[in-house]
């Protein structure tokens, strides 16, 4: 699309500061020879002559000037345009603001209803504001998150007063620089009574008025008792209108979180908690002047009916609703195939996609599902093993440890039982001894006393000996007691857990039928059996699934293109629109943009036509180029590599239908930027899902598509290489 800075002016005169000087100067030669023959650049005379040929030049050019906004197709200003417009019957259009939903919740509960008012206020990103476009109501104690519809722009009100006379204008002052009045949002009352927007005044003497939307500042314009009523003298004009930002005010998710001013409800300050879980849509600027200049005679020649494809082209690019935005280009295909059926492709490209899409996700989790299962079966084969040495061991235990240890304790204890009979027998024969010594008379030939007491210390210390035997003896048998007690508890815990597998009413063997039927269940791969058969059932029926759709969907394109084809059978108009994404790019439009299209429409096509309204995102190819970039001496590279970035973004925005991207086109936009010596263009093709597709390239590398594609911008390398010494070309 050219830009309107590159287009010529119109030649009214035509004539330059050298040309009349030129023209003066041979009618002085020609005319007043005889008089005048002074041409010297220090002379009165050319002097004057170079005066009157300035003057004559500086009219040439506000002539041509004129001129030149005299014609849509030459007109560089937007009053020029918009008014030359206006004649054919077609407004420019104005700039719509960004649309979101916020999640709103109160932070901490209240024990009254809280409401958010109309045009409540958010603050965004960049000092962006966004007003609730409806109240909203919470119930007492509520914490509960509701969506909150909200636009990106502030409201203004004006007021102004009417002196009675026809056609009265009044400026919309308050607009914020940089910021736009939005198309639809301007309200008027006089004297409180409201009055109705329409697009041009219309004759009839009815409460209208008319906005400017393209003038500088806006304009409210009134009528003329014939087309429009006249505000009575001294009525009182309230306006209010919301001025956005435009395209600048589209947002990204999670970046609205705060509110402008405290909501106060009952003299509480109520704090919110704000979000935006998805960026906003919708948002544009004023219509442009190319766009204006070829679109304006295009629907002028519509006469607002849909009747041919660029009857339809034309009111589809020229659309914009004030809450989803601006269609940003489209494309009208009459379809006589169901290939041309883009709308039906959509929905069709849908139903595949829902159905194919599980397939690898339900193969890759069946697939870790089957490991896991095999996984399985392996530990119920280690569980066996494991079962088996718990069972060998649990056998020797139960018929030979245990009961060694049992024989083995009663052994010791009636080895102690005779040691303690042993010490009884001691103690008796110590008692003798001592007794006998006792008896000994003591004198001359007998024993002396310290002998005598010797004695009996000696049979004392073995009656203490024998006690302390006595004593650990019984000790010992105690202890055996106790452990023949315990072995015996043991063994018959060793015989409830089992010491086979086989012997009802034991642990083993309960385990054992456990660990038999989880294997049972998991079954096997081959032949599938147990959990096995109902993977490879799903298996089997996913895959299946998928294909009976993509064989159901085959035959409803052939369906379709058995009416579509037949002559005058059927008339389906099918119409694929974009949208504009934050960077200006092409992206898929709002389902609510889509709709309010599809009634525009529906109200002016004829009786006979079907029209299909749907998304162009479908036919998107995003270019894949790779550019390598000469770097002359004294240039930045970065500098340069960001200038053909930036050129490429302009090459690849605003695309129409059907416009194939060629190398050469590449070539002289990046050879235009000061500082590049030379250019490599590779046009590799367009991103199709993860891989580039090359269907669309031609033997020349150029990207080459028919009328139902459009190209925006995918992937673009640039990379530069500084070259050094003389460069000539």
């Amino acid at each position: 699309m050219a830009s309107s800075t590159t287009l010529n002016r119109a030649q009214y005169i035509g004539f330059d500061f050298d040309t009349h000087n030129d023209d003066l100067r041979a009618r002085l030669q020609v005319q007043f020879a005889a008089d005048f023959n002074d041409f010297a650049v220090s002379s009165l005379g050319i002097m004057l002559l170079d005066i009157v040929a300035f003057g004559l030049d500086t009219l040439s050019f506000y002539l041509d000037r004129r001129t030149s906004d005299a014609y849509i197709t030459t007109a560089r200003t937007r009053g020029a345009v918009s008014r030359l417009s206006r004649q054919l019957g077609y407004k420019m259009r104005a700039a719509v603001s960004s649309s979101v939903d916020l999640n709103v919740n109160i932070k901490a509960p209240v024990p009254f209803s809280v409401t958010i008012p109309k045009r409540f206020r958010f603050q965004g990103p960049d000092n962006l504001v966004f007003e609730s476009s409806e109240a909203v109501t919470y119930a007492p104690s509520s914490t509960a998150v509701q969506k909150v519809p909200c636009y990106e722009g502030q409201s203004f009100t004006d007021q102004f007063f009417s002196d009675g006379t026809a056609s009265q204008v009044f400026s919309l002052t308050k607009v914020p620089a940089s910021s736009f009045v939005v198309s639809g949002s301007v309200e008027v009352s006089v004297n409180g009574s409201p009055w109705t927007e329409s697009e041009f005044l219309e004759f009839e003497a009815t409460d209208q008025f008319e906005v400017g939307y393209n003038d500088a500042p806006t304009t409210l314009r009134f009528g003329d008792s014939i087309a429009g009523n006249i505000p009575i003298a001294g009525a009182t004009i309230d306006v209010r209108y919301v001025a956005s930002r435009g395209l600048a005010g589209l947002v990204n998710a999670n970046t609205i979180t705060a509110v402008v001013n405290t909501l106060v409800v009952s003299f509480t300050p109520i704090n919110l908690v704000v979000n935006n879980p998805t960026g906003s849509i919708g948002g544009d600027d004023p219509e442009t002047l190319d766009h204006a200049k070829i679109y304006a005679p295009k629907v002028f020649k519509t006469r607002y009916v849909a009747v041919t494809r660029s009857d339809y082209e034309a009111l589809s690019s020229s659309y914009a609703d004030p809450l989803f935005g601006r269609v940003a280009v489209a494309q009208a295909i009459s379809a006589r195939d169901a290939s041309d059926d883009i709308a039906l492709q959509n929905l069709l490209d849908g139903i595949n996609s829902y159905a194919s899409s599980p397939v690898p996700i339900v193969d890759f989790e069946l697939e870790n599902l089957t490991i896991g299962l095999d996984a399985m079966l392996d530990r119920t084969t280690t569980m066996l093993a494991s079962f088996n040495s718990i069972v060998s061991l649990t056998s020797a235990m139960i018929a030979a440890s245990i009961p060694t240890v049992i024989n083995a304790s009663r052994a010791t204890k009636n080895a102690s039982g005779e040691i303690t009979a042993d010490a009884a027998s001691i103690q008796a024969l110590a008692a003798t001894g001592v007794a006998a010594i006792a008896a000994v008379p003591t004198g001359a030939n007998q024993l002396d006393l310290p002998t005598k007491a010797l004695w009996t210390g000696y049979f004392t210390s073995i009656d203490a000996e024998r006690s302390s035997i006595n004593t650990q003896a019984t000790s010992i048998v105690a202890s055996s007691t106790t452990i023949v007690a315990q072995m015996g508890s043991i063994l018959d815990d060793m015989n409830t857990i089992g010491g086979d597998l086989v012997t009802t009413g034991t642990l083993m063997t309960q385990a054992e039928a456990d660990r038999f039927s989880i294997q049972t269940e998991i079954g096997t791969k081959v032949p599938p059996a147990g959990l096995y058969s109902p993977i490879a059932t799903i298996d089997a029926t996913v895959n299946d699934t998928s294909t009976e759709v993509k064989a159901l969907t085959d035959e409803v394109f052939e369906h379709v293109d058995a009416f579509l084809a037949s002559d005058c059978q059927a008339n389906l108009v099918v119409v694929p629109i974009l949208s504009k994404n934050g960077a200006g790019f092409y992206a898929a439009p709002s389902l609510g943009l889509i709709k309010s299209l599809q009634s525009f429409l529906d109200a002016r096509k004829e009786v006979t036509q079907t029209v299909a309204v749907t998304s162009g995102a479908a036919a998107l190819l995003p270019a894949v180029v790779d550019i390598e970039i000469g770097v002359l001496p004294n240039y930045s590279q970065s500098v340069t590599e960001t200038s053909a970035a930036a050129a490429m973004d302009g090459l690849l925005k605003g695309r129409a239908f059907g416009l194939s991207l060629y190398r050469s086109n590449i070539h002289q936009t990046i050879l235009a930027i000061s500082g590049v010596s030379y250019v490599n263009v590779t046009i590799r093709g367009f991103q199709d899902g993860t891989s580039v597709n090359t269907t669309s390239n031609d033997s020349e590398g150029n990207l080459v598509i028919d009328s139902s594609k459009v190209i925006t911008k995918g992937t673009v390398n640039i990379s530069s290489v500084a070259l050094t010494g003389i460069i000539t070309s």
